[in-house]
């Protein structure tokens, strides 16, 4: 159940925030470079390289945080199912059903939560039960 957050380096070497003193011709450079694709919180480093061969570095870190909600694309279907002697039923566990569908880039849980109707009653495997 787990997918990655994708995200394609752009290019941080004219960043607005880049700022440089030198006063012969130099070079920028970044490590990783522009287009490379990560999965996951990854340093950058960018280096000043004068024509003298004197050079700077600095890192930052490009985080991928994944701020999209996760998308239930089927949802299992109602059931129909039969009481015992005792009016109780068994819940089983549908987190893993084949019919859910879920699409997300991040690791995620699914988790169930039982709401009963009209006046029977039920067992999920947690006890709950109508008394």
């Amino acid at each position: 159940m787990t997918a990655a957050v994708i995200i394609t380096l752009p290019d941080y070497t004219g960043d607005a925030a880049l700022s440089i003193t030198e006063c012969s011709t130099y070079e920028v450079t970044q490590n990783p470079v522009s287009g490379t694709v990560i999965q996951d919180t990854t340093t950058v480093t960018i280096t000043v390289t004068d024509e003298y061969g004197n050079s700077a570095q600095c890192t930052f870190d490009v985080n991928t945080d994944d701020n999209t909600d996760p998308v239930i694309n089927t949802c299992v279907s109602n059931k129909e199912v039969t009481l015992d002697a005792s009016c109780n039923y068994t819940l089983p566990d549908y987190t893993g059903d084949a019919a859910l569908s879920i699409t997300e880039c991040s690791t995620y849980e699914v988790t169930r939560t039982c709401t009963r109707h009209g006046h029977s009653r039920y067992h999920n495997g947690d006890d709950h039960r109508n008394r």
